[in-house]
């Protein structure tokens, strides 16, 4: 395009790409041209890949999630069995009697049934123990595959184990044992 006073005369190299402004002596080349018209953004190639990073990083949340939900889901159980623990010397220190006496009111295997205790009142520090045992047993096979020990010498120490199935174990048959020792 050649500039022709007040207007543009049309010019074979127009249609190639090589233009002018209105008024001016300004060439713009097919450089320049190509560098405003060249595409601006992001190409499929790079959309998909930028994808494939952000869903590998969900899968590790999501993976990093459900190792969180089973060791908060482990902690209370283990905490359950500190309580648990806790209650049954507390029990036993209230009828110190049954607990250490000659009889041994407390003490109980894993395999052994929980006494059937069962008085309306005044009962008796046996039945207060048989009670007890049977309430606290009740509360400990709550937890998934939960079983219990008590044994206690003749200077009044008391051993309690709370043992229970952790869903952290691949082997399903793998069970945690929680151990108290205290003086009566």
């Amino acid at each position: 395009a050649v500039h022709d006073g007040g207007g543009l005369r049309a010019d074979p190299q127009y249609a190639r790409g090589l233009s002018m402004k209105r008024g001016t002596n300004t060439v713009i080349t097919d450089a320049v041209i190509a560098r405003r018209t060249a595409q601006s953004g992001f190409t499929l190639l790079e959309v998909l890949v930028a994808l494939i990073v952000l869903s590998i990083g969900l899968l590790g949340l999501s993976g990093l999630q459900t190792t969180s939900l089973r060791s908060n889901h482990s902690a209370s159980l283990r905490t359950q069995a500190t309580i648990l623990s806790s209650d049954i010397v507390d029990r036993m220190r209230a009828n110190r009697q049954a607990a250490v006496g000659i009889a041994k009111s407390y003490d109980i295997d894993f395999d052994d049934d929980a006494p059937t205790g069962t008085c309306a009142s005044s009962c008796s520090e046996a039945q207060v123990a048989a009670r007890d045992l049977f309430e606290w047993r009740a509360y400990v096979e709550r937890l998934p595959g939960g079983q219990s020990s008590i044994s206690v010498d003749d200077d009044g120490v008391v051993e309690v184990q709370i043992r229970w199935a952790d869903n952290r174990n691949s082997d399903a048959a793998a069970k945690l044992n929680f151990t108290t020792r205290t003086m009566i």
